[in-house]
């Protein structure tokens, strides 16, 4: 459950906050947008090639930006 409230989290900045930072010219809401993406399929797809979710790379990435959060 933690996983999914660290996606929803990033989820709602992407959402939240992408007008503001364009409007300034900065590309990081972009690139958290891109990189949360990037992270959900690659859960998806390891999840589909039948890895583990204790070996699954991207519940990992997600589970240290929810530390770092």
């Amino acid at each position: 459950m933690n996983t999914l409230r660290a996606i929803l989290l990033l989820a709602v900045l992407c959402i939240s906050f992408p007008a503001k930072v364009a409007s300034q010219g900065h590309t990081e809401a972009v690139l958290l947008c891109h990189g949360l993406g990037e992270t959900v399929g690659m859960i998806y797809d390891q999840r589909e090639n039948g890895v583990s979710d204790e070996n699954n790379r991207g519940l990992a990435i997600l589970e240290q930006l929810e530390q770092e959060l």
